[in-house]
């Protein structure tokens, strides 16, 4: 991993935030910063790839306080070649975007990593 970017939130209950970073990154580290004992309303749930997360829902990873996750980004990649991105398609940059929700209010830092 060569370069990284960190951003830091505290997420709003029950409301769906959305952390872009301009960058395209591999890897997303997501690591809940709360301290807390595990409760149900400080777990972070997070979805990528169009998934809109919900609390405890399908195809949703979940981070407990104080834990971290590392996951792989399934977002596109730049396209540099004979034919042209509209072609195919495919934003030059797509930039990389994970969408996260919790129960409770959260502080939350996700890093970029390639």
């Amino acid at each position: 991993m060569t370069a990284s970017n960190q951003k830091t939130v505290t997420l709003t209950a029950s409301t769906v935030a959305t952390i872009t970073f301009a960058t395209r990154y591999n890897y997303l580290v997501i690591e809940n910063l709360e301290q807390t004992t595990v409760s149900d309303t400080m777990i972070i749930y997070g979805a990528e790839g169009g998934v809109v997360p919900t609390i405890a829902g399908d195809d949703c990873f979940a981070v407990d306080p104080g834990q971290s996750i590392a996951i792989s980004n399934i977002g596109p990649f730049w396209w540099q070649g004979g034919i042209s991105s509209a072609e195919k398609g495919i934003v030059a940059n797509p930039g990389t975007t994970i969408k996260l929700i919790s129960a409770g209010t959260p502080t939350v830092s996700v890093i970029g990593a390639s």
